[in-house]
């Protein structure tokens, strides 16, 4: 290409002018509007001047001549309508290569026509598709169409522009909420804050933060504190109950529901037709003191030379009908939600507080799993009926741990912990894995937050816990005995055989690894072996005040007892546990959370206390998981130490960010207290 011609190119979507100084074979050497030097293939070129200008002189002066080119190209094509450009091409029918479109419009072809028109067909795409040489006029809808996206793209802009004003002005000054663009930033920060990547208008959100000083990669806690600073969410705000749009209140028509269920039973007492009356039998609820969803009830007589345990659940299927407003909210809802601030309970609390809890001295309906035992306290029998109980006393787990401690005072309690420990003893014959942790249970009441632990050993727990697992396991022999459909909890054995006997089950670290290698526990159609457990089958039906799953299974048992047919089908009863386990996944997740967001509220109000650490894995370099001991919590960090799991540290917390899930940590060496050695920062 000869030297002085002026081109067209475009390195990127910019339009780039340039005139060319040299040439060696294809590869041009050029001077651009803007002074700069460059080289490029001739095949890059997508227009060239037929005239030459002159090339010599300083990079100042060409880049003067070529912009004095430009300004006329400009000047050229700003006289062109491309509205009108599209209508004359559209007559035509045919799509053109651009001296055509140049020698139709203009009657003659020159350098600036032919750089004029080619600039402006460069910007005009909504009216023309290029393919290859050729230009396309589009149809009339067409160009409507993409009329309509380029505006909606322009109020966007306009909105994010508006919105973002708003925000550094609110940051700087204080929000007013109620103005119309506070209430798009605040869409957009709620968006990120609750979606993250899943918000439709993510990458709006995003440039709203970056215009605001903000650009992260983690954008949810940024939006979250945003949202907190500006007054629009409180301070502790549980912005996971908004993700998963679960509300504390239930809807008008459940509300209506649950009066005219209340009414009922203050008019009536519960039905006896087909129940066993049990209410002479001497009953008691054992549960935390605070408990008020109370579903399970004990019972012991003796039978013959041994004796029979009743475990009565209340009889939530009785007051709810399925397929009722009621119904379908607790399907929707799967399990009460139990967090550190509040609980949501699964039914209204007229329901799981009062009409439908056993509470002491009211007369409750029931679904009673008995359990004959001998003198050895061997299981021997078992079945379920309907029945009427009436709960004598209420116990809570340190009251009946301190009855036990005083031998003699309360035969039956020592009887009852007797067969709870052979139902124990029996399970651990056949496989199942005891693990002795203590469980951890962070409360915030008025702003107070409290961890207590306590111990799942305990004569109490053990007591409670076997007596539900045996109800558990009599309620799956009944669904495989009687051909019920039904879900079943399973769990395969361990990947690998664990030897328990040389893991300290008692240590975290011992704990940790008896984790790693067992297998998730499913659910399942067809009964099989929960290993964990060490029961051949296993379902879910003691707490139907409390798991949509076990209300299910307490319908289809109550059926059959009834009429001696299934409430569900196969795939009904698939159906209905499909559709809360939603809901209960949510709940977990939420729990989860909640705890941990409280836990490091809670480190955060206790800086500079030194807690005891326990290494359970090393993730790379010096980065360690750490468990903080008796909590059964863990966290993240890097120590500047070669440590190994297992090993064991002293950590004092400098700094806790809860919303970050970060901490700021020191480890201090043993037999030197007080002595800081490194400052890291943690987040898991």
């Amino acid at each position: 290409m000869t030297p002085g011609t002026i081109v067209q190119i475009e390195p990127s979507k910019e339009i780039v002018y340039a005139i060319v100084v040299r040439s060696e074979g294809v590869k041009l050497h050029l001077v651009t509007e803007r002074g700069k030097r460059l080289s490029c293939p001739e095949s890059k070129v997508c227009l060239a001047t037929t005239q030459t200008f002159d090339a010599t002189g300083t990079d100042q002066i060409l880049a003067a001549r070529v912009r004095a080119f430009r300004e006329e190209v400009e000047a050229t094509a700003s006289a062109i309508s491309i509205e009108e450009l599209w209508e004359f091409l559209q007559a035509e029918g045919e799509a053109l290569p651009l001296h055509e479109i140049v020698e139709l419009y203009f009657g003659e072809v020159s350098d600036l026509h032919r750089f004029a028109m080619r600039q402006l067909l460069a910007v005009g795409w909504t009216y023309f598709e290029r393919k290859k040489d050729l230009y396309h006029p589009r149809k009339k809808e067409i160009v409507e169409q993409i009329e309509a996206r380029e505006a909606a793209k322009e109020r966007r802009e306009q909105r994010l522009e508006e919105a973002s004003t708003w925000l550094r002005k609110a940051l700087r000054e204080g929000a007013n909420l109620d103005e119309e663009h506070g209430q798009g930033a605040i869409e957009l920060l709620r968006g990120i804050a609750l979606f993250g990547e899943e918000f439709p208008r993510y990458r709006e959100g995003m440039r709203l933060l970056e215009a605001v000083g903000h650009a992260t990669k983690h954008p949810q806690p940024i939006a979250t504190e945003l949202l907190i600073e500006l007054g629009f969410w409180a301070e502790d705000e549980n912005e996971l109950l908004l993700r998963h749009q679960i509300s504390r209140e239930p809807p008008a028509e459940v509300l209506h529901e649950l009066d005219e269920i209340c009414r009922n039973a203050a008019r009536s007492a519960p039905d006896p037709t087909g129940r066993t009356d049990l209410t002479d039998l001497f009953t008691v609820t054992i549960d935390d003191e605070e408990t008020l969803d109370i579903d399970d009830a004990l019972s012991l007589e003796p039978h013959g030379s041994g004796w029979r345990l009743y475990i009565h659940i209340t009889d939530v299927a009785a007051t709810i009908p399925q397929g009722s407003a009621l119904d379908a909210f607790a399907a929707q809802r799967g399990t009460t939600i139990y967090l550190p601030e509040e609980r949501i309970p699964l039914f209204p609390p007229q329901l799981s507080e009062d009409l439908l809890s056993l509470k002491a001295k009211e007369i409750r309906p029931a679904i009673t799993f008995f359990a004959d035992f001998d003198a050895n306290l061997d299981l021997t029998d078992q079945g379920i009926f309907r029945s009427l109980i009436r709960v004598d006393e209420r116990w809570d787990y340190v009251g009946v741990n301190e009855a036990l401690a005083r031998p003699g005072e309360h035969r039956w309690l020592e009887t009852l912990l007797g067969i709870a420990d052979r139902l124990r003893q029996a399970r651990r014959e056949r496989g199942a894995i005891m693990i002795h942790r203590p469980e951890v249970k962070v409360r915030v009441c008025d702003g107070e937050i409290s961890i207590k632990s306590f111990d799942t050993g305990s004569p109490s727990y053990r007591l409670v816990a076997e007596t539900m697992i045996l109800a558990n396991t009599i309620a799956a022999q009944f669904c495989i005995d009687n051909d019920l459909p039904a879900v079943y909890r399973i769990q395969p054995p361990p990947e690998d055989d664990i030897p328990l006997d040389e893991l300290d089950l008692s240590d975290p670290y011992g704990r940790y690894q008896l984790y790693c290698r067992m297998r998730k526990s499913t659910n399942a159609p067809l009964p099989d072996r929960h290993s964990g457990l060490g029961v051949p089958a296993y379902t879910q039906a003691s707490s139907p005040i409390r798991r949509y799953h076990d209300l299910v299974m307490q319908r289809q048992i109550g059926t059959f007892l009834d009429e001696g047919r299934p409430r569900y089908s196969r795939e009904e009863v698939l159906e209905a546990i499909a559709t809360a386990e939603e809901g209960i996944a949510a709940a977990a997740t939420i729990e989860s959370a909640r705890k941990r967001y409280w836990f490091l509220r809670y480190l955060g109000q206790h800086l500079d206390e030194v807690y005891e650490g326990v290494i359970l894995r090393q993730f790379y370099g010096q980065r360690y998981l750490v468990q903080l001991s008796p909590y059964e919590f863990n966290v993240a960090c890097v120590l500047d130490y070669a440590l190994k799991p297992g090993d064991r540290v002293r950590l004092i917390f400098a700094e806790v960010n809860p919303r970050r899930n970060q901490v700021v940590v020191r480890e201090v060496l043993r037999g030197e207290e007080g002595v800081e050695t490194t400052t890291s920062s943690a987040n898991e």
